[in-house]
Formats: structure tokens, C-alpha cells, sequence
């Protein structure tokens, strides 16, 4: 009697153990941006990578520059973002200077005067803030 309840407990807790034991989720497709720019702006971005890219699960986390900036500061050794897109050179520079941004260098990059990047490819400006005429990132 004793060695079928320990049979019926053990193939309980084997069975639970098994079905509790899920495959890591495949993030290969996500795309996780943090960015200020808000929805309006970003659906049609959305809209555009997911034409070339149509398997691309695309998520923004839509945030001020600073708080993107003190977010990344906390995962700095877990980065959960791809992408960070939207914050004046400065914001951008001091998170190069804090070792916080990743080396890339997209295509269009000779096409980005020497003032709105970073000379080792960590930031690019991608536009020009008209009232204070620096530059977006």
C-alpha cells in the first residue's frame, strides 16, 4: 500500500513538474523601442517596418527622454530595450559617456553631419527640434 501512494505522489509531482517546465518564449521577432514621440507618430512607423518586416512583433514603450535615460541606467547590465529612439544629443551623450549605449551603425550614417552623431556610432540625430534648434535623436 505504501509503495503505490509513493508511486501515485511521485508521478503527481513528476507530472506537475513537467507541465510547469514551459519553452523560454521566442523574442527573436520583438522589437522593443523606448521612445517620447508618442502614438500618433510611432503608428506609422509601425506600420512601415511591418511591411518589410511582417513577422515583426513591434512594441514601444512610450516614455519621457529623462526617465528612458534612467530607465536604461538601471538595466545597464540587463538591457531589455532594442532600440532607444527620441532624446536631445545631450541625453544621448551622456548616456554614451556612461558606457549605456551600444555601437551601430545603421546605413544612412554618412548621411548625418559630424555635429548630430556620436563619433563612435552610439547616437545619430534624426531630426532638428525647431524651438530650440538642437538636435533629436
Amino acid at each position: 500500500m505504501r509503495v503505490r501512494y509513493f508511486l501515485a505522489v511521485f508521478f503527481f509531482l513528476l507530472v506537475a513538474v513537467l507541465f510547469s517546465c514551459k519553452p523560454k518564449a521566442d523574442n527573436s521577432h520583438r522589437l522593443l523601442v523606448y521612445t517620447p514621440h508618442g502614438q500618433d507618430l510611432l503608428r506609422d512607423f509601425v506600420s512601415r517596418y511591418k511591411q518589410k518586416y511582417p513577422e515583426a512583433d513591434v512594441q514601444f514603450l512610450d516614455m519621457g527622454s529623462r526617465q528612458i535615460l534612467e530607465r536604461v541606467r538601471v538595466e545597464k547590465n540587463r538591457p531589455q530595450a532594442d532600440l532607444w529612439w527620441g532624446a536631445a544629443d545631450t541625453t544621448f551623450q551622456i548616456a554614451a559617456e556612461e558606457n549605456l549605449l551600444a555601437e551601430f551603425r545603421p546605413s544612412w550614417a554618412d548621411k548625418v553631419p559630424e555635429l548630430a552623431r556620436d563619433p563612435q556610432s552610439r547616437w545619430f540625430g534624426t531630426l532638428r527640434n525647431a524651438t530650440s534648434n538642437r538636435l533629436q535623436q
